[in-house]
């Protein structure tokens, strides 16, 4: 049930389930929003890392293609707020 409802949220439910009622974040209604547009993420218990990256690594995968410098510049700063 957790992890459906965290689905739901995040517009990733598997079409094979169903759900009932709206999704609001900050004022809207976000049911139509694509998932990667609702700017919600979720943090699991288990390390879902890769392995053969580094920290800095797994950061830069996650992050949207662009300018390279400053995607680095991005990294850097998060690693030191770290």
């Amino acid at each position: 049930g957790k992890s459906s409802l965290l689905n739901w949220l995040t517009g990733t439910l598997p079409s094979s389930f169903k759900a009932n009622g709206e999704v609001w974040l900050n004022g809207q209604n976000i049911d139509n929003t694509p998932p990667h547009l609702r700017h919600i993420g979720v943090l699991y218990q288990d390390a879902l890392l890769f392995s053969h990256l580094t920290v800095a690594g797994n950061i830069a995968f996650a992050m949207p293609k662009g300018n390279k410098k400053q995607r680095l510049e991005k990294i850097a700063h998060a690693l030191e707020q770290v």
